[in-house]
């Protein structure tokens, strides 16, 4: 592996088409890809070939795996024109390749999470589940407008669009608030776009909006309590992730999310003395990045790429195309401070 005064070169895992979303389980790594509206999985270590999962999954918004198979929801909404955005929740069974659409009307769809053998589904008006063996949403919860579902040890945590994060147990009466008013967070460009909202032993993280790009990188434990704002970036952050260790965002250098040349991934530590932490690059790529997950082998990396009208020997205009997924490996990430 390639490094230059301690920033390294992710390797590459395997390139299909603009990948837009990806989940990495500990034998699988599934992947949604944009700009031929499929889904995809490959075994590690990974084959050089992913499998199809599905070949009419445009607009993924999310990927959630249960004990019984993997889910994806899409969203039919372009921008925040559409008053009542509808979604689709389509699943797979292990070792099936043909598709089964659960629910087409779904109603400003907030993303999807897995606990277990059940899938859960955000919707205008609440939280929907789908257990092993049923082929209906139930209702599980009600709430307000939620967004950025995430599951975490048994819990799922969201927040309302606009500052509230909440969190939530099977069995639970109601949704109990993590704290208000954390941050502004708004959908502008494609509703369905995750907002960068990450969940790990260390608490909740999310980016808030700025007025021409990202807002502070803002923290709370999973208790609740205070936010803290930890960060503020200069560039725009697309995707966040954390693990035990640390928290990682990726940080564009063009304007409001668009036309950026180059990303740099940054990690900021989460453990010992936190007052004193300062965030290190530990990738410096010629690319957008789309989604970052941390898996215990390293951190994944879905990036795409931007053929700029002056870029020499390209073809004109601008056009997205894909980049391969990458992986930048946990013996590299652990020996950053």
């Amino acid at each position: 592996m390639k490094c230059t005064d301690g920033v390294c070169a992710p390797k590459a895992v395997f390139a299909q088409g603009k990948i837009e979303m990806i989940l990495v389980t500990p034998a699988t790594v599934y992947a949604a890809n944009g700009s031929h509206c499929g889904v995809y999985s490959a075994q590690k270590p990974i084959e050089e070939t992913a499998r199809v999962l599905a070949t009419d999954a445009c607009g993924v918004a999310s990927l959630a795996r249960t004990d019984w198979g993997i889910f994806w929801s899409t969203s039919t909404g372009k921008n925040i024109a559409d008053k009542d955005t509808k979604g689709v929740l389509s699943w797979v069974a292990d070792g099936q390749t043909t598709p089964t659409v659960v629910d087409a009307t779904l109603s400003r769809p907030g993303g999807i999470a897995a606990i277990g053998d059940t899938v859960f589904v955000a919707v205008a008006d609440g939280i929907r589940m789908l257990s092993r063996g049923s082929s209906q949403l139930e209702r599980a919860v009600d709430a307000t407008n939620p967004q950025a579902l995430r599951a975490f040890e048994g819990a799922l945590y969201w927040h309302d669009g606009v500052g509230t994060i909440y969190s939530w147990r099977s069995g639970d009466a109601k949704p109990s608030m993590v704290v208000e008013r954390a941050t502004v967070f708004t959908s502008f460009g494609d509703v369905s776009r995750q907002h960068p909202f990450a969940v790990g032993p260390s608490g909740i993280y999310w980016i808030g909006d700025g007025l021409f790009g990202s807002g502070a990188l803002s923290h709370v434990p999973l208790a609740g309590g205070k936010a803290e704002t930890i960060v503020e970036p200069k560039g725009f952050v697309k995707s966040i992730a954390v693990d035990d260790q640390a928290v990682y965002w990726a940080e564009g250098d063009g304007p409001g999310g668009l036309l950026n040349k180059k990303t740099t991934i940054h990690r900021l530590s989460t453990t010992g003395d936190t007052s004193t932490r300062t965030d290190v690059v530990v990738a410096d790529l010629e690319a957008e990045v789309e989604a970052l997950q941390s898996t215990p082998e390293g951190l994944y990396i879905a990036s795409s790429r931007v053929i700029f009208p002056s870029d020499k020997d390209k073809a004109s205009g601008l056009t997205a195309y894909g980049g391969p997924l990458l992986m930048l490996p946990r013996g590299v990430l652990d020996n950053r401070p």
